[in-house]
């Protein structure tokens, strides 16, 4: 998927990078003792995935390292036997990615995914799927350094919700992703809106309907064969990006949403890797997320007009992917990069359209920073009311 054809070695100068930010913490904590990934990598890595040259690595590196701690000393000592008695514990990062880096110098780095990440599969919804997406960046770009951060991560930051991907279906009623969104639209609770921390909601939503997300997510077939599960990919992406663009409100777009849109790109980095049952367990997790997120972000309403009938106001004379990919890399923004890759990425595999509704979702996402907008970070469906729409 490598996209840079720029000279000087940008590859060279992005390994130093990530060698280097290796040192620091994988989060940030502000002065409201919010939580914030370090997402630093990423967008190196789509920048020179997008052409950027060294010194563009260079400088975005510079200017956004200083928000991040380095990592503290070694506290305790994990090992193969015990590596499973201390998730859940953020102090617990250094420890982890050490135990990690340790064995992927000794399995090597596939060998690694493939021993540990499917285990993790069932966790990978906490912290705002970041995880997930750091593995798949470390496996994309050949980083190892990156792949055993994003294990260390997953076991410290992570969310179980095995009861809600459960192999076994709930229903012998299996219904599409769209009638599915007509049954979960009913469950809308203001409640679940009264925290801001992202996870505080999502594990509100989890606690006050995970029964009936359990149900829709069971309603949902799935078939272990490959066919069956590329079909099943497709609809997903395609609601997942459906739901963070028509949900759009006044020049303003859901920040957690874009993270649903970055994981299924995760999915398709990852899933050669994987075997058919994992790749199955995988994908249910990515359904059940979007139904989670869907209710922890206010159960927004949709106008597909907004998408469908949009003309750029400001970026008249970017008409093309190359134009765009071109352009994000100047300012980029750690969110909107990532956003913008993966929806080039689907319509590449997909039909490669520069007038696709891919496109425009890319296009108007990135004309709302210009025009002042920007993300909705409390829930767009909230934003939406209050703005009574």
């Amino acid at each position: 998927m490598m996209n840079n054809l720029n000279q000087n070695d940008p590859l060279s100068k992005l390994k130093d990078l990530v060698e280097y930010n290796n040192k620091f913490k994988i989060t940030s904590t502000d002065k409201t003792s919010k939580h914030y990934m370090n997402h630093t990598i990423h967008v190196l890595c789509l920048m020179y995935y997008c052409g950027a040259s060294p010194d563009q690595l260079q400088k975005y590196h510079d200017q956004d390292i200083s928000n991040f701690e380095k990592l503290p000393a070694p506290n305790l000592r994990i090992t193969r036997e015990n590596w499973r008695n201390h998730m859940r514990k953020s102090k617990n990062y250094r420890d982890y990615l050490d135990f990690f880096q340790h064995e992927i110098s000794q399995l090597g780095a596939l060998d690694t995914f493939q021993t540990y990440f499917p285990i993790l599969i069932p966790t990978l919804a906490g912290a705002a799927l970041h995880p997930l997406i750091h593995i798949s960046y470390g496996i994309e770009f050949n980083l190892p350094q990156l792949l055993a951060e994003g294990l260390a991560y997953a076991c410290c930051y992570n969310l179980s919700i095995e009861n809600i991907i459960r192999d076994s279906p709930l229903t012998s009623e299996f219904l599409t992703i769209s009638n599915i969104f007509d049954q979960i639209s009913s469950l809308y609770s203001p409640k679940v809106g009264e925290e801001f921390n992202i996870m505080s909601r999502v594990r509100s939503v989890i606690k006050k309907y995970g029964r009936e997300i359990s149900l829709l997510v069971s309603s949902w077939e799935l078939k272990p064969r490959d066919e069956n599960l590329r079909e099943k990919l497709n609809e997903l992406t395609t609601w997942s990006i459906k739901l963070f663009a028509e949900s759009n409100h006044k020049n303003h777009f859901d920040f957690i949403l874009v993270h649903q849109i970055e994981a299924i790109q995760s999915f398709r980095v990852l899933s050669p890797l994987l075997t058919i049952e994992d790749k199955t367990k995988l994908l249910r997790l990515n359904f059940a997320t979007l139904l989670m997120l869907f209710l922890a972000q206010g159960s927004p309403k949709l106008n597909s007009a907004s998408i469908l009938d949009y003309k750029p106001d400001y970026l008249v004379d970017i008409r093309t992917w190359k134009d765009l990919l071109s352009e994000i890399i100047i300012e980029p923004d750690e969110h909107l990069i990532p956003l913008i890759r993966a929806l080039y990425q689907f319509d590449k595999e997909t039909g490669y359209k520069d007038t696709s509704y891919n496109f425009n979702v890319a296009l108007k996402t990135f004309e709302a920073f210009k025009l002042g907008g920007g993300w909705s970070y409390r829930g767009i469906g909230y934003y939406q009311r209050k703005s009574n729409l």
